[in-house]
């Protein structure tokens, strides 16, 4: 994502994982082999990105052809994602939206239209809700992003057991040294 702008300002409440995703984000090539470790999405494609922040990931997938809607919880942090949307030149790839993403249900889903694919990024809680959600649209490809192995352990579980996804990747990385916490990526594929 060289060459990539981002306006990174932390608005209240966005610690520390604001500075994970850009790192994330910004390191050449770990943006889109985290999303789509076996091939990057294709011109064409929709993609959603939820929990997308800022739009760290929603821009670097954004810039491989693929339409995305980057989805958030904080109105806030939509309008300053689409705003660096448009300082990169992708508004018209990259298009945000606001929802309560602890509270999804199928037809809320449902209503972003076709997902070929699906990035989750959420905070320390999980997304156990939206796991449920994804049955319809189905996309093809889930990457998940945790902070927390355990709501890792459990969304994985209602993906894999509900809604018949396949775990076929694993990794972590080391954003903190020298302390417990690491960021974990996990690939479903249905």
């Amino acid at each position: 994502m060289r060459g990539t702008l981002f306006i990174v300002a932390a608005p209240s409440g966005a610690g520390k994982s604001s500075i994970v995703n850009a790192v994330l984000a910004s390191t050449p090539g770990i943006a889109l082999s985290i999303s789509y470790t076996s091939r990057a999405p294709r011109p064409g494609e929709r993609v959603a990105d939820f929990f997308c922040g800022l739009g760290n990931f929603t821009l670097a997938i954004a810039r491989s052809g693929a339409e995305v809607i980057g989805v958030e919880g904080s109105a806030e942090l939509a309008r300053r994602a689409q705003e660096n949307a448009a300082a990169n030149g992708l508004e018209r790839s990259a298009r945000f939206r606001t929802m309560n993403l602890f509270e999804l249900d199928e037809a809320s889903v449902r209503d972003l239209g076709r997902l070929d694919r699906a990035l989750i990024d959420p905070p320390r809680e999980g997304a156990i809700a939206l796991a449920k959600a994804l049955a319809a649209p189905r996309p093809a490809r889930i990457v998940y992003v945790s902070c927390s192995a355990a709501t890792l352990a459990r969304d994985a579980g209602a993906l894999v057991h509900s809604l018949g996804y396949t775990l076929s990747a694993t990794g972590v990385v080391n954003m903190f040294p020298h302390t417990s916490h690491v960021e974990s990526i996990a690939v479903f594929d249905g």
